[in-house]
Order: structure tokens, then C-alpha cells, then sequence
């Protein structure tokens, strides 16, 4: 901690310290915000207030040692934390969040992973996401008849939708 010069301010005031040396060579968005005349370059902070502190620690746990030693892995603190790999081109991190947060697809966690996966445009996420809503189909399609599926994610999981975002309804079929 006594080398540390940079922080992050998170969503609850909390700091996490870390160093800028590190950072700038992981992603090139960090190192460009930390060697300008940006605020972040001047002050040596980063405002991330969209994220827990537990996030950002587990966002550094990662671009620092490659691994985390969270166990469980907070759904939550991970998708925050893939949040900021994504936001920053921390493309190793994102890679490691992809990767630890796929089996954490479940009922309850389905529809913000798909979510991200989706907006986020990463692979494996989706087609994880995409053979849960297989094996799981009254599972999804009861989250998709209770509202809690995006239009995005009912398209990735092939359920057509309407104009206005909803689940389509099926086609009467004409019998003659």
C-alpha cells in the first residue's frame, strides 16, 4: 500500500488504492487516463461511483493475480467488475469474468447475465446463456411471460419480439 498512487473512488464513497504503473499496463484506457492532463491524470483518482467497492477490489484482484479467491463469486461484484474490464479494454479480465461467471447461470441470476453478455457482445456468455434458455426452457419462459427478459435477451434466446419489446405472440395457425 505505501507505493500506491492512484484511487478509485467508489458508488459508496469508499477508496480502493492501486498503482498507476500496473493499470496503465493492462488497459490502454487507464493509461490514458492516468498519464493526461484529465482530471484522473491530475488528481490520481477515478471516480467509479456505479460500482461497489467489493467490485472494484475484485476487478484489481484479477489484473493484479490473475485469479480471485472469492468463493462464492458475488453475481453482483462480478458483473460490475466484468463492467469495468469491458469499459477499460481489460481484455484479460473480461476473458477470466466470462469464463468465472458462466456458471453462474441460474433462474435467479439468468436475465442481468444475458443482459450483459448481450450488451457486452461476449461469446461464451452467450451461448452459455443460450443453452441454459435450452435446457431450461419453462424456466425462461416463465421469466420471459413475467416481464423479466430484455427485448435483446429474448432475441439472443430466439423468442420473437414484438414492437413494443414484449414476447410476440404466436401466430394462430389457419387450418383449411
Amino acid at each position: 500500500e505505501a507505493c500506491q498512487d492512484l484511487t478509485f473512488e467508489c458508488e459508496d464513497g469508499r477508496t480502493v488504492g492501486a498503482h498507476a504503473l500496473v493499470l496503465s499496463c493492462a488497459s490502454p484506457v487507464l493509461r490514458a487516463m492516468v498519464s493526461s492532463r484529465m482530471r484522473e491524470g491530475n488528481e490520481r483518482k477515478i471516480e467509479v461511483r456505479d460500482s461497489s467497492e467489493a467490485a472494484v477490489k475484485l476487478f484489481l484482484e484479477l489484473v493484479y493475480t490473475g485469479g480471485s479467491s472469492a468463493d462464492p463469486l458475488p453475481v453482483p461484484d462480478a458483473l460490475a467488475a466484468l463492467d469495468l474490464a469491458h469499459r477499460w479494454e481489460v481484455l484479460g479480465v473480461v476473458g477470466m469474468l466470462e469464463r468465472a461467471i458462466t456458471p453462474l447461470i441460474g433462474k435467479t441470476t439468468f436475465s442481468v447475465i444475458a443482459e450483459a453478455a448481450v450488451l457486452k457482445d461476449l461469446p461464451l456468455l452467450k451461448s452459455s446463456c443460450v443453452q441454459f434458455a435450452q435446457k431450461r426452457k419453462s424456466t425462461v419462459d416463465e421469466l420471459a411471460e413475467k416481464g423479466e427478459l430484455s427485448p435483446a435477451v429474448l432475441s439472443l434466446i430466439g423468442k420473437r419480439v414484438s414492437a413494443s419489446g414484449e414476447p410476440a405472440a404466436k401466430k394462430p395457425r389457419r387450418s383449411f
